[in-house]
């Protein structure tokens, strides 16, 4: 009976994992078929970065994000635009 009941308990979270997992799939997938040392490519992350992350997040990252995205410094945009679905 123990072991039904951690099956019953684990359960409510394998729909967040899978769908966790499918999120860091996709954007392996993105990522290895391009040069994210590319200027072109860390922009657009860092733009991605600003568009879809909260702001505490970036925060994290840089204490002036859009300023540095105005003045051309996606590294650490795109790093944080990376290590939120997961790759580094």
């Amino acid at each position: 009976m123990p072991a039904a009941f951690a099956l019953l308990a684990l359960a409510p979270g394998d729909p967040w994992r899978a769908t966790r997992l499918a999120v860091v799939r996709a954007a392996h997938k993105v990522v290895r078929r391009s040069d994210v040392s590319d200027p072109a490519m860390q922009r657009f992350l860092a733009q991605r970065a600003l568009y879809r992350l909260p702001y505490d997040e970036l925060l994290e990252h840089t204490s002036d994000p859009f300023g540095d995205f105005a003045a051309g410094h996606y590294d650490r945009l795109a790093r944080a635009e990376l290590g939120s679905v997961g790759l580094r």
